[in-house]
């Protein structure tokens, strides 16, 4: 299956400018287990060749006929080879292969035994696979053989709490901070511990040792305010919010916690400064934006978070529109769409020259269905402000709404050509012509957009992408085994060339090579399943196609395309039934105008046949 999420990026891109200021704080996405607890990445790739240590040096030797194998062995050749080893699972863990940097770590081990490689071998085999259990053996190991080092306990506390042996997992964290009182990893987890075992009073405590081992810790104190909070012990979560903001008073995320605090203690008018603080950071800033409405859910619910801001909003004596931006943005997360409206309205009237009024009440307005009433407001936005590019970009989106494409082109075209302009800029050009189906149009502007901006080379994918979209295959086959060339491991290209070919039912071999190359790198890709199901399919297999498909079915449930396969498949097997079923279930997916028709057909083919008694 070709990169099916772009046939919907195309309506994502242009409606993400009003998607960020609803929906970024409900999106957050779900951090695994290990990975939280272990600060890391979690990338599941197939194990890479280890070199055999000391083997180059053997072969040297070897040709230049020293013939003696000591030296292979040799504690210095050892070291050596060792070093090698780690500095190549080094650079695997950089690019995120901590797979495959395993078994290097651990030849790196076996070479030259020390606490600080034992560490680094027990993280790979964690996250490499956090459930197979050889992660927390290595780790006992390791705490066994090293114990008078801090890391290693602190690692095997860590493992040991994924698996949720959290008081076995409290010993080693505990023993951690002995060893190194400065560890400042092994006091959080150790409060993670004892959130765990439903011991705040423990957690607490752990962060505040934190604190005073580290008065320094801008986590620690963020940690002691926010569970202090959430226990409603605000009074006591005054100082460490107040520490942490005043060792990093720039920082929003910071400034909110304090100002939160702030008014949690009745002291609305310092609170209130710091609101409006938080805007002069980044006035366009969507990141803010998600920040704040993630801490509010953290230390409660919207609804108190509103609560707390009509509070404070009723007790200023002076304007506040730094709060009632804040209203407006959990409103809209709410879906309380009409209310966000009026206060966008009371924000325009109390400050009608304020850049972010005028943008927020025009899309408070396209959010309510009145698009023609908010394309003044950004238009009003001054050339010199930060949220111009923004306004102009929801200017064209309402537009658009209003069916006014000719003229929503011409402003995503006089936005490209502002000497400021960005790549996303073109990007939301291209995607503007491509709703329209002017694919043609969108490999050009991709095109410009390379010229401009020759180091962002996601592009040249973009305009391979848009070259398949306008019918244009073989360019696009060109483009996407230069994207290729220029990075063996881009998934995403990987599969793209394997589906041309598979469509074309050409060069299978091939295309089956490049298509488990992405599955290397993306195990659990559904869409590129697809790919080796259809693979199968043109290769007339239809039973390896079938169960293939099946399996990216479970990945993939909402792709139209992969039940037509699969129904396709089951059509070839004999089974009418079973296929017709499949196209059903595909035409209730989400799909592009041609496949729907597509699949529609092919229903409509297998019942008039069933009708004519065949």
């Amino acid at each position: 299956m070709l990169l099916r999420s772009f046939n919907n990026r195309v309506c994502t891109l242009i409606s993400s400018f009003l998607i960020c200021l609803m929906s970024s704080g409900c999106q957050t996405q779900s951090t695994k287990k290990s990975s939280e607890i272990l600060n890391g990445k979690e990338v599941k790739t197939d194990p890479s060749t280890v070199i055999e240590p000391g083997m180059e040096d053997a072969g040297n030797e070897a040709s230049s006929g020293s013939g003696d194998p000591s030296t292979m062995w040799s504690p210095a050749t050892r070291r050596v080879t060792a070093m090698y080893q780690f500095l190549v699972a080094q650079k695997l863990i950089f690019n995120d292969n901590v797979a495959g940097a395993e078994p290097y770590f651990e030849a790196a081990y076996n070479l030259e035994p020390n606490s600080f490689t034992g560490a680094r071998l027990v993280r790979s085999k964690i996250l490499a696979n956090p459930k197979n259990g050889k992660g927390i053996d290595e780790a006992r190991r390791m705490s066994l053989l090293y114990p008078n080092n801090a890391d290693l306990h602190l690692l095997f506390g860590q493992v040991l709490l994924m698996a949720d042996k959290s008081k076995e997992a409290e010993t080693h964290l505990k023993r951690a901070i002995v060893l190194n009182p400065q560890l400042e990893e092994a006091y959080t987890t150790l409060s993670k511990c004892y959130q765990m075992q439903n011991n705040t009073e423990a957690a607490i405590g752990a962060v505040r040792s934190l604190t005073k081992a580290n008065s320094q810790s801008i986590q620690g104190w963020v940690i002691l305010s926010k569970i202090l909070i959430s226990e409603k012990r605000a009074k006591e979560a005054l100082e460490p919010a107040r520490r942490a903001w005043e060792l990093q008073e720039n920082n929003p995320e910071l400034a909110l916690l304090y100002a939160l605090t702030l008014d949690l203690n009745h002291r609305s008018k310092d609170a209130v400064k710091l609101y409006e603080q938080l805007y002069r950071f980044n006035p366009g800033s969507t990141e803010l934006v998600q920040r704040m409405l993630n801490l509010y859910k953290e230390l409660g619910s919207l609804p108190s978070a509103l609560t707390l801001i009509d509070d404070m909003i009723e007790n200023s004596r002076a304007e506040v529109p730094g709060l009632k931006m804040q209203k407006i943005l959990i409103l809209w997360e709410m879906r309380r769409n009409i209310e966000a409206l009026k206060v966008a309205e009371e924000l325009i009237a109390e400050v009608p020259e304020s850049d972010r009024a005028m943008y927020t009440v025009g899309v408070a307005l396209v959010i309510v269905g009145r698009p023609e009433d908010a394309i003044p407001y950004f238009a009003k936005i001054p050339p010199e402000s930060p949220l111009k590019a923004d306004g102009m970009t929801s200017h064209a989106l309402a537009l658009k709404q209003l069916g006014k494409m000719d003229e929503a082109l011409e402003l995503a075209k006089t936005l490209c050509s502002n000497p400021n302009a960005t790549v996303e800029n073109y990007r939301f050009w291209a995607s503007l012509l491509a709703s329209d189906d002017r694919f043609k149009a969108g490999v050009e502007v991709i095109a410009e957009a390379i010229q401009r901006f020759p180091t962002a080379e996601d592009l040249i994918f973009e305009k391979g992408v848009y070259q398949e979209k306008s019918g244009d295959r073989s360019g696009s086959e060109v483009t996407m085994r230069l994207v290729i060339e220029k990075n063996q491991k881009d998934a995403p290209a990987l599969n793209f060339v394997a589906y041309l070919l598979a469509e074309d039912g050409r060069k299978l071999e091939e295309a089956e090579e490049l298509v488990r190359r992405a599955l290397v790198l993306q195990p659990k890709n559904g869409g590129y399943l697809d790919t080796l199901g259809w693979i199968f399919y043109q290769k007339r297999d239809y039973k390896l196609a079938l169960s293939t498909l099946e399996k990216a079915l479970v990945l993939e449930a909402e792709e139209g395309v992969i039940w037509e396969h699969a129904g396709d498949a089951l059509l070839a097997l004999g089974n009418k039934k079973v296929a017709l079923e499949k196209y059903r279930a595909g035409l209730k997916c989400k799909n592009d105008s041609k496949d729907q028709l597509r699949i529609q057909k092919k229903i409509d083919s297998i019942s008039s046949n069933k009708a004519a008694g065949e």
